[in-house]
């Protein structure tokens, strides 16, 4: 019972903490917007510019009811400053507040709105009249052959009621003629297509709500005129040059990534393959897997680290030894090496082995559960020694970097970057993917290019005899039997059974695939003796060995630090433009 009423007390305080740190906040954001609006009168002045271009003085009406306490300062006022992708908002906005002129708070353009809030730290109270105008343009679509004007009066989003909501068209003489007498009214929640009352005399066209709209509910104006009635929107001069620029930075992207390809399929070609491909185990021999799996692939990385430790540790040079983790929160292993001995290897083996081991004394361990920046240094060292020795020994060759593919990859990258800049503050459409197309290509172009080094004939021997041997890996791991199992060329003898599955395993790991491999491997001991160079944290089994020798082969590579690499039946409430949002502040 005691433990109960303790546990409730905990409960109890934390809420308390809970609300003392929170419910001002929270309280204040719903405080301001606790208010309602009584009535929205919103005008919209339509005419034609020099350019024919539709454009509409706006004017709105929001008759706010605060309370007659200290609550609100002013009202916050979003308007939309693009619509369709294109900007219509052509200046700030203006504010009266019982017909004399309102102090702006703040304004600012946040994304695709216009925000304004309105007052000063002086509260208002009671029925307060705001008035908000701002000129807009290009606010028609082409619409089956005709031209509509679709605007959203007053936002389908708003928390408080707006009462009752009027729009009135104020046509222009000028326009007055292109207009086709189709009217449409729609009023309700977000997507809502109930109609609402609508009237034309001459050239004034009246919309209004049936009855009080609530809170989540607006009210959208469609108006109708003939086709060609506006001139459509046009970015001007400057959207030509941006789009053209677009085109040409994704042109010559796509022409450096053609120069890269010329340059790989000539000057930086490999040498060519001689005679068929056959899949056999026979190792480059004199040569360590770290400079194998660099000759192979132009660079060291992937798993040719824990391929060449686990390669050490068949050869008895090092020992691999799993231990329990002592984390509480995990139930999985740990993986550490152990040196034995320095014999038989070769330079870049004991550059491997001083960087695990720096004392190079018998006994001294690593683990991969707890790496270094010593250690990681050291093998980044050990890294590009062997891919400069790769060219150095003439395994590989380097091709000069080519100025043609740099320059032009240089040229998509500025200009996609240049174009780029032509949608800052306006909302990104189709042509954006000029400009990622034209830097992306130009940048692998660029990037390809460099550091080119293609296969000598000598290189290209190693590399047959690897891919053999990856040939030959695919084939014995496959499910069926194999005729390359290493038992099938044995004189039945379970020791040099055992020897060619291990002498096979770390170029499994290396081809990625050490678990198949280790499976079969772990099947070929006798009883419970595993291997002397793997010490488990249980009695030996080929289930868990197998798992184990997995689970150790993905442990160095993050040690090593090595890279791998309207009128339609479809309108409804807030389909059109304009909106935004209203509320406290």
């Amino acid at each position: 019972m005691g433990r109960q009423r303790f546990a409730f007390s905990l409960v109890v305080a934390q809420l308390a903490l809970v609300t003392m740190f929170v419910s001002p906040t929270v309280a204040v954001a719903q405080a301001v917007d606790d208010f309602v609006f009584s009535s929205v009168e919103v005008d919209f002045y339509f005419e034609r510019d020099d350019s024919d271009r539709a454009t509409v003085r706006v004017t709105e009406r929001f008759t706010a009811e605060f309370p007659e306490f200290d609550q609100n300062k002013g009202i916050s006022r979003s308007v939309p400053r693009f619509y369709d992708r294109r900007p219509v908002l052509v200046d700030g906005v203006s504010v009266t507040r019982n017909g004399e002129a309102e102090p702006i708070d703040s304004e600012s353009a946040d994304g695709s709105e216009w925000v304004v809030e309105t007052g000063t730290d002086e509260y208002v109270r009671g029925t307060q009249v705001y008035e908000f105008s701002y000129s807009l343009r290009d606010v028609v679509d082409d619409v089956d052959g005709r031209q509509e004007f679709f605007w959203d009066a007053v936002p389908a989003d708003s928390i408080q009621p707006f009462g009752n909501v009027v729009a009135r068209v104020h046509l222009d003489d000028d326009v007055k003629d292109s207009f086709t007498g189709d009217v449409r009214c729609l009023q309700g929640s977000s997507a809502a297509t109930r109609d609402c009352a609508s009237d034309v005399d001459g050239g004034l066209l009246t919309f209004e709500s049936n009855g009080e709209l609530d809170a989540g509910e607006g009210l959208s104006v469609v108006a109708g005129f003939e086709g060609d009635s506006f001139a459509p929107y046009t970015e001007g001069p400057a959207g030509v040059v941006a789009t053209s620029v677009m085109a040409l930075a994704a042109a010559v992207g796509a022409g450096a990534m053609a120069w890269m390809v010329r340059i790989y399929s000539t000057v930086g070609r490999n040498a060519p393959r001689r005679g068929e491909l056959t899949a056999t185990f026979i190792a480059p021999s004199g040569m360590s897997i770290l400079k194998a799996a660099a000759i192979k692939c132009a660079t060291l990385g992937g798993n040719a680290v824990p391929a060449q430790i686990v390669d050490l540790a068949i050869r008895g040079n090092i020992r691999i030894v799993e231990t329990a983790s002592n984390s509480r929160w995990s139930q999985s292993e740990n993986y550490s090496i152990e040196l034995v001995h320095p014999d038989g290897v070769d330079e870049d083996e004991r550059a491997l082995l001083d960087a695990f081991f720096p004392s190079g004394t018998a006994g001294e361990q690593y683990s991969f559960s707890d790496p270094d920046d010593d250690t990681s240094e050291a093998l980044q060292e050990l890294t590009n020694s062997i891919n400069k020795s790769v060219v150095e020994d003439g395994y590989r060759r380097t091709v000069p970097v080519n100025k043609a593919a740099i320059a032009l990859g240089s040229v998509a990258i500025v200009a996609a970057i240049g174009s780029g800049l032509f949608f800052i503050g306006r909302p990104a459409d189709w042509r954006i993917s000029l400009v990622i197309v034209g830097a992306m290509l130009g940048l692998f172009a660029m990037v390809s290019t460099m550091g080119i080094r293609p296969l000598t004939e000598k290189g290209r021997e190693v590399v047959d005899r690897l891919d053999g041997i990856k040939l030959y890996l695919k084939s014995a791991t496959s499910n069926r039997k194999s005729e390359f199992e290493p038992n099938s060329f044995t004189d039945g003898d379970r020791y040099q059974t055992v020897a060619a599955y291990e002498q096979t395993l770390p170029y499994s790991i290396l081809f990625g695939f050490g678990k198949k491999w280790a499976e079969k491997l772990s099947h070929q001991y006798e009883g419970n003796t595993g291997p002397m160079w793997f010490t488990g944290i249980q009695p030996f089994s080929p289930v868990h060995f197998s798992a184990a020798l997995n689970n150790f082969a993905s442990s160095p590579s993050g040690a090593a630090g090595a890279s791998s690499g309207g009128f339609a039946g479809g309108a409804s409430v807030g389909g059109g433009g304009g909106g935004g949002s209203v509320g406290g502040r």
